[in-house]
């Protein structure tokens, strides 16, 4: 285990209080305020927590902190700030920025999917090309299969999702476009990481990931 993996070993507890204390405290004042819709979004949070740690039990994976640090932190900016705090229809913007940091979760989730499928599930200078367009392309995929759900769902239940009646297909589009964006962005920190061998927060967690639980199966 690296420095880096045990500084976020010993940090996570914290991490993952924080988030469950702040949903549930955001679930009380909704309670207060009368709001059910709300207080069952907030505390529909802690969900993800069993979700995470289900997830390496059927994998049979050891817990890797850096990127369950990373995780928690994408849950908590796309549906804590988003749903509960109702960023999407408050803050201007929010939703372009969540759908940009798709891209980027996406991407880093089809990094490890890469060497999950590569034979010898090693990493080696060489594999930066095949694998930036691998990813960039994972996203953009998961960009088209969500406006696909959307789509579905406005035609079962009729709320309009992607607010074609008032925009036509320009929030779509700017999704799509935003979570490509993302993906992309990612490429920054996938060339350090391949060329200049720079581990950082993001890429230390991939590292952990690949080297104990796929490179020793």
């Amino acid at each position: 285990m690296t420095k880096r993996e045990e500084f976020f070993k010993k940090l996570y507890p914290f991490l993952l209080g924080f988030y469950a204390l702040f949903n549930i405290a955001w679930g009380i004042y909704y309670i207060v305020q009368a709001k059910p819709y709300y207080y069952i979004l907030a505390f529909c949070s802690l969900l993800f927590i069993p979700i995470v740690e289900l997830f390496y039990k059927l994998l049979h994976f050891k817990p890797v902190y850096q990127l369950n640090a990373f995780i928690y932190i994408f849950i908590f900016m796309l549906y804590t700030l988003g749903l509960v705090l109702r960023f999407y229809s408050m803050v201007p913007y929010y939703d372009k920025v969540a759908h940009t940091l798709s891209g980027v979760f996406v991407s880093f989730l089809g990094l490890i999917l890469f060497y999950l499928i590569k034979p010898n599930r090693k990493i080696e200078e060489i594999d930066f090309p095949l694998a930036s367009v691998f990813t960039v392309a994972v996203s953009m995929a998961m960009a088209c299969f969500w406006e696909i759900c959307e789509y579905v769902l406005s035609l079962v239940v009729h709320n309009d999702p992607q607010m074609v009646a008032a925009t036509g297909i320009q929030d779509t589009m700017l999704d799509m476009i935003v979570c490509t964006i993302g993906a992309l962005l990612m490429l920054i920190p996938y060339y350090f990481y391949y060329k200049k061998k720079k581990v950082g927060f993001m890429m230390g967690g991939f590292q952990q990931m690949v080297q104990i639980n796929l490179q020793n199966k």
